[in-house]
């Protein structure tokens, strides 16, 4: 009996806590979804790659494209690195975190190429997880606001998707 209720309360507790912040976070996506600031992802959008190709001719005009506003709204910090040719996503809450970065790939005449990838966060284990339910909606947010910020420049930039490689290591293994 007492191994059931050490069992169970912890179970109930993470249930009691953990539904309504699930629900939670669904909601800000479905709200931000329905006004048109993001757009419906497959669950695991987070392990792609994303190259635009682009006239864009510097990370610069991108980084100005952007819609900042937006992104301070989802408690977004990002940075223009011009040394690096490189601008980093950054967002830190109480529960989950994620980084990403765009990067410009190089430029010939008339088109350039920039890349755009999740940094996979490290658990305290030292195993890489992906990023957790709550980052999706700020992650969902920075492509979106990066998407509209290409497309604002140049209606003609196209993006290739791709799933990138991650080396994960489990236990069961």
């Amino acid at each position: 009996m007492l191994t059931f209720v050490a069992v169970a309360v912890p179970i109930a507790i993470g249930c009691l806590i953990g539904i309504p912040y699930g629900l939670s976070v669904r909601k800000k996506q479905n709200a931000l979804q329905s006004k048109g600031i993001t757009v419906k992802r497959p669950y695991n959008f987070y392990k792609q790659s994303n190259l635009f190709c682009t006239s864009v001719d510097s990370l610069a005009r991108v980084n100005d494209a952007m819609e900042k506003m937006l992104l301070r709204e989802g408690r977004i910090a990002w940075e223009y690195r011009p040394q690096q040719n490189t601008i980093v996503f950054a967002n830190d809450g109480a529960l989950g975190s994620f980084s990403s970065s765009i990067r410009a790939m190089g430029y010939s005449s008339e088109r350039g190429a920039y890349l755009y990838q999740y940094q996979l966060r490290k658990w305290t284990s030292g195993r890489n997880t992906g990023i957790s339910v709550s980052d999706h909606t700020a992650a969902g947010l920075v492509l979106s606001v990066l998407e509209r910020a290409f497309l604002k420049l140049d209606y003609d930039a196209s993006v290739e998707r791709s799933f990138a490689e991650f080396k994960v290591k489990t236990p069961f293994i």
